[in-house]
């Protein structure tokens, strides 16, 4: 089985890329596990910058629905996605490496996190964000909640939460949400 997160470092940048593009690089266990693994040892393997990319034509569609409808206990299966999704933002926001997000396609809820949790967003001019949890009945995680209202405020911040609209990558860029 083909690893969920792939690493190469290269001229002193470690590419993690999300290896899961049949799924729209959606986040389920190993992808995330990956991610952590990935930061935690960036440092150590010589890189002086973390850059994240997706696979395929998605930067990241969010949390894995599929493997939570799956979860023999689903209550107990979302609350460890969460701490572990938690734990990468953390590990971002934490490690002294600069962390960039190469966003290319969609970045939809736990994937708009992540990228909202780098220090540099880059985009492609396709690029669309939208926190969608409001879709599937979730509460934004991954640390939306914190970060939206430092950038744009609270009004601003919970338009993007409740309305679940398409923000394309000039209007994130407009907003200041990408570089």
């Amino acid at each position: 089985m083909e690893k969920a997160v792939l690493k190469r470092v290269e001229e002193g940048i470690c590419y993690l890329s999300l290896n899961r593009p049949q799924r729209l690089n959606a986040m389920d266990t190993s992808l995330l596990e990956g991610l952590l693994e990935g930061l935690q040892g960036a440092a150590a393997e010589g890189a002086r910058v973390v850059a994240i990319e997706g696979m395929g034509r998605a930067f990241s569609a969010g949390a894995d629905l599929v493997e939570f409808y799956r979860a023999e206990d689903t209550p107990t299966f979302v609350y460890r996605v969460a701490r572990m999704l938690n734990s990468v933002i953390a590990e971002i926001r934490r490690t002294d490496l600069p962390v960039v997000a190469l966003v290319k396609g969609v970045a939809v809820g736990a994937g708009f996190s992540l990228a909202l949790a780098c220090d540099l967003t880059v985009a492609s001019e396709g690029s669309v964000f939208n926190l969608g949890y409001m879709k599937v009945a979730f509460s934004p995680d991954g640390g939306a909640t914190l970060l939206l209202p430092k950038l744009l405020g609270l009004k601003r911040s919970m338009e993007l939460c409740l309305l679940t609209e398409d923000l394309p990558a000039h209007r994130a860029h407009a907003l200041g949400l990408i570089n």
